[in-house]
């Protein structure tokens, strides 16, 4: 029995001996690797890139949403979700062998320069969109302080890269006392902008527009939710091993008495848009239309790396008041339509936004 209970004793030092041994074993490899290519490689060797690229690849290798980001690119996010940025202002979708414009945002020089959603790219600095492909935009737009674009009406509109601030939040007012309310991206001050409107106008019934919203800040879309909802649960976070790490509730009544609410989402919708809209509904406040939603539902959380590195790494998903989690499935809607690339939204030709009216209205 002693030879026994000795044995059990000593087993846990002995694997903690060969955990340590493997995992000096793997640095060494790393290491052994890192030589090789800064000795013999015909590609970069400059030894931080190789570190960078090594971290990088660690992190993307856990799903698409985690990367590494230099301090510069950290202080850029910080700076973007503040709703201040610096570019030409476009979002864009390919089509066959052009690039569609489905959104210009206000005041961006883009905007300024008068392109349109809609509007087709055919050219961008006298190379084909087609060859260029969108990494090579991004390359473009960081390289060059102007680009030249050729739409397919053989236009070319030159826009100058620069600082533009946004709102996220565009206000339409419906007839009957209605409101369309559209978050192009939950910003720092998404809520100041939603609950001036909601006062200002004091609707009974809502359309909330979130179609191509990619999410931004989760607390910011939570804030927004409170405006709508009585008290009770929003929306939660856990980790990989089920446990909740934060827990979302909404204490007050909502700000305004709403008879209605019919929130808009398509396949763009993602994250923190997918969040209120899974929120509203299961709490039993609005309907979905439109086209199933993206389905990314995970959180990214930032983590320092020595003094100049941060890891943008997925550490919990979301779950509704439910305790449903959208990830990887989207949000399907209570009334499915087709999104068609139309070039004016909210028209009599936006079918997404005639089914949301119509259901608004009964």
């Amino acid at each position: 029995m002693k030879i026994l209970l000795i044995c059990f004793l000593f087993w846990p030092f002995v694997a903690l001996g060969e955990d340590l041994d493997q995992q000096l074993a793997d640095l060494e490899d790393f290491t052994k690797a890192l030589e090789l290519v800064e000795e013999k490689s015909l590609g970069p060797t400059e030894h931080q890139l190789l570190i960078d690229h090594a971290i990088d690849g660690l992190l993307q290798g856990q799903d698409p949403f985690s990367s590494l980001l230099t301090e510069e690119e950290f202080e850029d996010l910080k700076t973007l979700s503040s709703g201040r940025q610096k570019g030409i202002g476009l979002t864009l979708h390919p089509r066959e062998e052009q690039w569609m414009i489905t959104r210009v945002l206000p005041d961006s020089p883009a905007f300024k320069a008068g392109l349109k959603r809609g509007d087709l790219i055919t050219e961008v600095n006298g190379e084909l969109v087609e060859r260029l492909g969108l990494e090579g935009l991004r390359d473009q737009e960081e390289k060059e302080k102007t680009l030249e674009l050729t739409l397919s009406t053989g236009q070319k509109v030159k826009v100058k890269k620069d600082w533009f601030s946004q709102t996220g939040v565009v206000v339409k007012p419906l007839a009957k006392g209605a409101l369309l309310i559209e978050i192009q991206e939950f910003l720092v001050d998404t809520p100041k902008w939603v609950e001036e409107a909601l006062l200002t106008h004091q609707p009974k019934r809502v359309i909330l527009d979130l179609r191509d919203n990619p999410g931004g800040l989760v607390y910011a879309a939570v804030e927004v939710a409170e405006f709508f909802v009585g008290p009770g649960p929003i929306a939660e976070t856990r980790d990989k091993k089920g446990q909740t790490l934060e827990t979302f509730t909404a204490l007050k009544p909502p700000l305004i008495a709403i008879e209605n609410i019919v929130i808009l989402i398509n396949r763009n919708s993602a994250s923190a848009s997918e969040l209120l809209a899974q929120s509203l509904r299961e709490r039993g406040v609005a309907k979905l239309v439109g086209e199933r939603s993206f389905g990314k539902g995970v959180v990214q959380s930032m983590f320092p790396i020595g003094k100049r590195r941060y890891a943008m790494l997925t550490v919990a998903r979301y779950y509704g008041p439910k305790g449903v989690s959208f990830h990887q499935k989207g949000l399907t809607p209570d009334l499915q339509i087709a999104e068609e690339w139309l070039p004016a939204r909210w028209s009599e030709e936006d079918p997404i936004f005639q089914a949301g009216l119509k259901l608004l209205n009964q």
